[in-house]
């Protein structure tokens, strides 16, 4: 359940970011539907590259460094495939670069600071990231005496 609503809330990020980037850049010219096609599935490529990757801020994990980095390669890969797309369309003249290299830093660094955030709120911060956490379901074990 709570996989479920971050990565709910990852979605609405990015579309957010996507949307105001475009609103600083590119609105100029008028609304045209290829750009929120384009964040739409920039959105939902990233939700699932980032299940994918087993990004999930905040776990209780020993090397949340290890987390951040499969965050950037997930998001990196979710560009190139939406890169390659737009290629492959003939569609690379409709977008604008410096919107599509706004989108995926400014949308990087969120992704980022979200799963800061979210990790501290989790309680498993920089100064719990050596501990080991045990669920409290978990049966206890007796350890076998010769």
């Amino acid at each position: 359940m709570l996989a479920g609503t971050v990565r709910l809330i990852e979605f609405a990020l990015t579309v957010l970011i996507g949307s105001a980037i475009y609103a600083l850049c590119g609105a100029a010219e008028g609304f045209e539907w290829h750009y929120a096609a384009a964040i739409l599935t920039v959105g939902l490529m990233s939700m699932l590259a980032l299940q994918v990757a087993d990004v999930l801020p905040g776990a209780g994990l020993p090397r949340p460094r290890e987390a951040y980095m499969r965050l950037a390669s997930a998001w990196s890969v979710v560009f190139l495939i939406a890169i390659s797309l737009s290629f492959f369309a003939k569609a690379g003249d409709e977008f604008s670069r410096v919107w599509l290299g706004s989108f995926y830093a400014v949308g990087l660094a969120t992704l980022i600071d979200f799963g800061a955030c979210f990790s501290c709120w989790c309680g498993a911060g920089p100064s719990r990231a050596g501990s080991i956490v045990e669920p409290s379901w978990s049966a206890p074990t007796r350890v076998a005496r010769a």
